[in-house]
């Protein structure tokens, strides 16, 4: 099969100028487009040709600033983010925030094409407007999970614990004065005594759906302290703001916002970071998401077609015998598809290698001729397509979705493929599966997905066994790759969504009204109502037993939950529906003992005594042994190098185990520093329990020991970087000769990295000795004795008549030494090739450039 584009106008929501072809050509072989996707590259050359952005700004996915010069967009690096940071800010960037290797802020549109040209940028593209996950009707849910119940029975209301909410934002619209002085939510002036304000470490302007949020906790939990962080600035400043919130106090988080290109088979930088404030001790909830099971996945089943005169392996949607590599789908005028399409590859986003192969994905009409595509180069960077149609028509049509590798750009044939619709458009297409809908952050380990059930349509209000809102995501996306971007030998499939929590209750001014209730407030339906109701149940029950880990939370809450389908759990419903007495009740009444570990003394000198003691303290009866609790092994001292153990029934550099004897609530693990000469900064120790059977993790489920240097001064040494001569010519015998030199004790050698830049090119315009390299990474060492290490950088002579070239070194931060040097030392190779050489040359020996040289002028 043949697809062209040869009549192609792209049917999105934004302008096309004419002179810049939205073509595969243009988007595979442009470097600008290839370094930021099609959409930026669009954006910068409407801009230099006088084409109004505000005709982009109709495309809601798109976050402009408010005189929109700016757009808020992510960048993902190669290897230094912090470097990339720096660069970045100097090109105009503005509130930005970093987690990982992913940077994300507003940038300036007329600085777009600079990007091309920084080598540690890996990609970028615009941070697309996340979901929050409303429903399209929407709380009576005190009655619908029995928290009414819990609070008189138990005597709790949160009190104690600090709900943490991220959601879009908070006040934007005004009202929030209001809903404090009626009793909505707590803050000085509230009637009701509770008049501790909410905390609000960053907004941002939207619907402050997160408002709603935080008053249906208030509903629940009324007693608890409430704090409040944007996740609309993208997904670095989404992670962030969810440690951000741990770090102020929250011992609950909850969200119930999605971005589209999370990854589906490997946990992203927002899911790291809900894994990781579960790793402190903090329960976290996410709404599972109001997509049902609008979805396709299949494994790939390729068959070999032609897209603009480009080799492509397009799917074959047919599961049988025939072949069809087109699955055809009807919208209705105006109608919308908003996909995000992923493949069995890694993402770069996450910290580790990205995608190994490039694929397509294209809209045709009934003639075969593709009117909309999203072609982004996918090689080293996301496995992950974006993309949003609409039919522009005034009446329905049919449409076809192919979905291909691109072949010249090598790499695997997929192993499997997905994708899920956001706007439901591809419901009744061909081949649909109705797969999973649940992905990112709601499908981490450590979170726990919630999906929705109507207030009134659970027992409470009669109906029994409750209802799944039929927009609820189902679980069962598979995790296919570890963090670093490897295959997992197994792969993991979590149990998302667990439970189900009501929706549909009253706010004071988000949603509309429903005739379901008597009362005339507007009604707030969808996951992302449901949500905060089992995070306002958490609270309740961490007040219940305080020192309660996120794993006996979780449990408590999917033991005695009502089941609403096969019975167990099941991909659609999870667990069932959250009953909150029950669950405080299974909480309290847990015999299971509780492990808490603690350090004493905190620190201590690698020469001398005492030694680290490390305690760890079992709850409950002790009449009994316990055996293997699991302990993770951190910080920066090494095990067997920097000290050794004794207590631990095993222990190596990175795991190990403890036992309590029967009689004893107490176990004891001793850490005895070794000693040396060195002088070295100082050294930590982190020991760290870990999930296993026959107890829970308490709190504090960690302890940091400190190993202090007493050799001497820790005083790091300063390195500074010259070059001398600053020019050479290419074809003379002169180096460039680049000294670093550094102070103070010169006993032990120091390995130092820099970035290699510049416009000449390693082993190609020069040879270099005396460093290693990889890519633009680069490391010298001082060997003991010497305080001074030297690049030489040698030019390699060619008669090409060229400008002058540059070779550019930057000391890179590092943890033991200082920069003396902070920017960039430049040395120059002078060309000295003229044109008279060159045409001598050209006389002499014509076939260097016509014969069979291949080279063309």
């Amino acid at each position: 099969m043949t697809l062209n584009s040869s009549n192609f106008q792209p049917v999105r929501a934004f302008q096309l100028d004419s002179n810049f072809e939205a073509s595969l050509e243009v988007q595979k072989n442009d470097p600008l487009a290839r370094k930021i996707g099609f959409e930026l590259a669009e954006l910068y050359h409407n801009s230099q040709n006088n084409v109004n952005s505000s005709s982009f700004r109709d495309d809601s996915m798109l976050q402009f600033s408010q005189d929109g010069r700016r757009i808020l967009t992510e960048f993902v690096a190669h290897n230094n983010p912090r470097v990339l940071l720096s660069q970045l800010q100097s090109l105009g960037l503005t509130g930005a925030s970093i987690f990982g290797r992913v940077i994300s802020g507003d940038f300036p549109i007329s600085q777009l094409e600079t990007l091309e040209n920084l080598n540690n940028l890996n990609f970028a593209r615009p941070v697309y407007t996340p979901i929050t996950n409303i429903g399209a009707t929407t709380s009576q849910a005190d009655a619908s999970m029995r928290a009414d119940i819990a609070r008189s029975s138990f005597g709790v209301d949160g009190r104690g614990v600090t709900v943490g909410v991220l959601s879009d934002s908070y006040n934007f619209l005004g009202g929030a004065s209001r809903d404090i002085s009626t009793g909505d939510l707590p803050g000085t002036g509230n009637p009701f005594g509770n008049t501790t304000p909410i905390r609000v470490l960053a907004d941002e302007g939207d619907s402050d759906e997160g408002r709603a949020m935080l008053q249906l906790i208030h509903d629940v939990a009324p007693g608890s302290s409430l704090a409040f962080h944007t996740a609309f600035r993208g997904a670095a400043d989404f992670a962030n703001g969810i440690v951000r919130l741990a770090d102020a106090g929250a011992r609950v988080i909850v969200d119930d916002v999605g971005y589209l290109t999370e990854p589906f088979f490997q946990d992203g930088i927002i899911a790291q970071a809900a894994d990781q404030v579960f790793a402190r001790g903090v329960p976290y909830f996410s709404s599972a998401g109001n997509s049902g099971r609008d979805s396709y996945e299949s494994v790939f089943r390729g068959a070999n077609i032609t897209v603009n005169n480009a080799p492509y392996l397009a799917q074959d949607f047919d599961p049988g015998s025939g072949v069809d590599v087109i699955q055809n789908f009807r919208l209705d005028p105006n109608e919308s598809i908003l996909l995000s399409f992923q493949w069995d590859q890694p993402h770069a986003q996450t910290g580790g290698r990205g995608s190994a192969n490039d694929l397509d994905l294209f809209v045709v009409n009934s003639s075969n001729n593709i009117i909309a595509e999203s072609i982004d180069d996918n090689l080293g960077g996301d496995a992950v397509e974006f993309f949003f149609f609409e039919n522009p028509g005034s009446t329905a049509q049919t449409f076809g979705l192919v979905l291909a590798q691109f072949l010249p750009s090598g790499g695997p044939t997929p192993g499997f493929i997905k994708y899920i619709d956001f706007r439901g458009g591809t419901s009744d297409a061909e081949y649909y599966t109705n797969s999973s809908t649940t992905f990112g952050h709601p499908n981490a380990a450590g979170a726990r997905g919630v999906g929705a059930a109507a207030f009134f349509e659970t027992p409470a209000f009669g109906v029994n066994p409750p209802r799944l809102e039929s927009f609820s995501s189902a679980g069962g996306t598979p995790i296919l790759f570890d963090r670093a971007g490897n295959r997992l030998a197994t792969p993991i499939d979590r149990r998302q969504p667990t439970i189900v929590a009501p929706d549909g209750t009253n706010t004071t001014f988000f949603g509309r009204d429903i005739a379901q209730d008597a009362d005339t407030f507007p009604n707030f339906f969808g996951t992302s109502a449901a949500a905060p109701h089992a995070a306002a149940v958490a609270a309740l029950m961490l007040e219940a037993k305080p020192n309660s880990t996120p794993t006996e939370i979780y449990n408590a809450l999917e033991q005695t939950a009502i089941n609403m389908g096969t019975p167990g759990f099941d991909r659609d419903s999870g667990f069932g529906l959250i009953q909150a007495d029950a669950a405080i009740q299974r909480l309290i009444g847990s015999t299971s003992p509780t492990v808490s570990v603690r350090v004493s003394p905190t620190s201590v000198t690698e020469n001398g005594t005492p030694n680290l003691v490390y305690t760890f303290t079992r709850t409950g009866s002790t009449s009994s042994a316990l055996s293997n609790v699991n302990v993770s092994v951190g910080g920066t001292a090494i095990f067997n190098n920097d000290y050794t153990q004794t207590g631990a029934s095993s222990f190596n550099a990175t795991t190990g185990r403890v036992n309590f004897a029967a009689g004893l609530a107490t176990a004891t693990v001793t850490i005895n520093p070794t000693g040396d000469t060195i002088v070295e900064p100082n050294e930590t120790a982190i020991l760290t329990l870990a999930t296993g059977t026959g107890y829970t993790v308490g709190s504090p489920n960690a302890a940091t020991g400190t190993i202090t240097n007493d050799d001497g001064t820790t005083t790091l040494p300063t390195v500074n970087l010259r070059v001398s001569p600053t020019s050479v010519p290419e074809a003379g015998t002169g180096v460039l000769l680049y000294t670093f030199s550094r102070n103070g004790t010169l006993t032990s050698p120091l390995g130092i990295s820099f970035t290699l830049g510049g416009t000449a090119t390693v082993n190609t315009d020069y040879n270099q000795s005396g460093a290693s390299l990889s890519g633009t990474n680069g490391q010298v060492t001082f060997a003991a004795g010497q305080d001074t290490a030297v690049v030489v950088v040698d030019p390699r002579p060619d008669t090409l008549s060229e400008g002058n070239e540059t070779v550019s070194l930057t000391l890179n931060t590092g943890s033991n030494y200082n920069r003396g040097t902070t920017s960039a030392v430049t040395g120059t190779i002078t060309n000295v090739v003229s044109n008279q050489i060159l045409f001598d040359r050209f006389n002499s020996d014509l076939n260097i450039f016509m014969g069979d040289s291949g080279a063309i002028f």
